[in-house]
């Protein structure tokens, strides 16, 4: 059942299910891709000097929201930014005192909610699209069940961009959304 193509063992006689934990979430806010050098368009060191100064800006302020809040500011370690070649990562990390969502579905807890809420303030400032990719743990669900993980981290990626709608973030701005379960794990990635 761990191998190469993983599911369910011949043998096995237990069906385990699954915590429905790690529900990580990852949002990002994908570089500016507007203007060429040769179309008379800023750049492409323009453009990034530009997105990082932006990163730089909105980080600084979900940080110092984070820290006035009292409700939230014991989240602060459960949220990571990154800048990758896509575009500045927000991670929201499930962590042993904090979880996103209830366990095995895509209800977002009320803190997590709150912690969406002052993300969506923060970045509702920037003109940027916004991706947000749900993620679980590997543990699969028991034979039979309509639920999985692929379906479970794309419903989680669905209910946080709903919470980002529902806090004033434009569904126009939202370029993508997915599930990707536990095949793209939390790491620190670099440029």
């Amino acid at each position: 059942s761990n191998g190469m193509f993983g599911g369910d063992s011949f043998e096995g006689k237990e069906n385990y299910p699954t915590t429905g934990g790690q529900g990580n979430l990852a949002i990002t806010i994908p570089r500016d891709a507007s203007g060429v050098k040769d179309r008379g368009g800023r750049d492409h060191k323009d453009r990034r000097d530009e997105d990082r100064a932006k990163f730089n800006q909105i980080k600084a302020m979900l940080e110092k929201k984070l820290v006035s809040n009292a409700a939230l500011r014991k989240l602060a370690k459960n949220v990571r930014f990154t800048e990758t070649r896509e575009g500045l990562r927000i991670d929201l990390i499930d962590e042993a005192d904090f979880a996103m969502f209830g366990m095995g579905t895509d209800r977002l807890l009320p803190q997590a909610r709150g912690l969406i809420s002052e993300v969506a303030r923060v970045i509702s400032g920037v003109p940027n699209d916004v991706i947000v990719r749900g993620h679980t743990d590997g543990l699969p669900y028991a034979s039979g069940r309509t639920m999985n993980n692929w379906l479970l981290s794309s419903s989680r990626a669905e209910a946080t961009r709903k919470a980002l709608a529902d806090s004033g973030i434009a569904n126009a701005r939202f370029a993508k959304i997915e599930g990707v379960a536990d095949r793209d794990p939390y790491r620190q990635r670099h440029l």
